[in-house]
């Protein structure tokens, strides 16, 4: 199953002159070929805490894995913002979970 491809939006104080936005079929190939992420959450004092994290990409959502004791499950159950960053490409999105110690992060 293909990801629709999000509305893209560049922010012209940021990009060089002419720049354009990288094809939606770029960015997939690169979180599919990716295989590790960093999972960045806000601790409860509002901290930052990243980890490095296995993680997968599949039917348009970034799937990764946490036990409900862990920072950043303890993170999400306060504040559900995360952001996954491979080395390429940075995403973020809110965490839907699916099994115990599962959750799902997609573009919007």
């Amino acid at each position: 199953m293909s990801s629709p491809a999000p509305t893209p939006d560049l922010h012209t104080g940021f990009s060089a002159p002419g720049a354009t936005p990288t094809p939606w079929e770029d960015v997939v190939d690169v979180l599919e070929s990716a295989e590790l992420f960093w999972i960045s959450t806000v601790r409860t004092n509002g901290r930052p805490h990243v980890t490095p994290l296995p993680a997968v990409w599949r039917d348009g959502a970034l799937y990764f894995c946490t036990g409900p004791g862990e920072q950043k499950a303890v993170n999400l159950r306060a504040n559900d913002q995360v952001r996954a960053h491979n080395r390429r490409q940075p995403m973020e999105g809110r965490p839907r979970r699916r099994r115990r110690g599962t959750g799902r992060a997609g573009h919007r």
